[in-house]
């Protein structure tokens, strides 16, 4: 599954409302070690590209740079994202848990 795909499956993960660049900065702090305050400077991952930059990821199939990539590599912590999902109501675990299912990798049972 490519990151833009991954993004769209988890939007009901994130709180609502938000538009396209912020939901991704948002997304990035739910599964790496950066605190909210950290998003909110240039000191984390989710600050690094501009707007425009977040906005192109979530509508296309296209890389992120090779610095914002190592940046969320080296805070990378899928405990904390599994404890997010935990802490949601279980209607919205089922329906991120239900998107995701839907994704047909292009892999079929022979």
């Amino acid at each position: 599954m490519k990151f833009h795909e991954l993004a769209t499956r988890l939007e009901p993960a994130v709180p609502g409302g938000l538009s396209r660049a912020p939901y991704l900065r948002e997304l990035i702090l739910m599964f790496t070690t950066v605190t909210e305050h950290e998003g909110g400077t240039n000191q984390g991952p989710s600050k690094l590209p501009s707007d425009s930059v977040f906005e192109s990821r979530t509508s296309r199939d296209s890389a992120f740079s090779k610095k914002l990539a190592n940046a969320i590599c080296a805070r990378l912590d899928i405990n904390a994202f599994i404890e997010r999902l935990h802490e949601l109501d279980l209607v919205t675990q089922e329906l991120t848990a239900q998107n995701i299912a839907t994704h047909d990798g292009g892999v079929h049972d022979a």
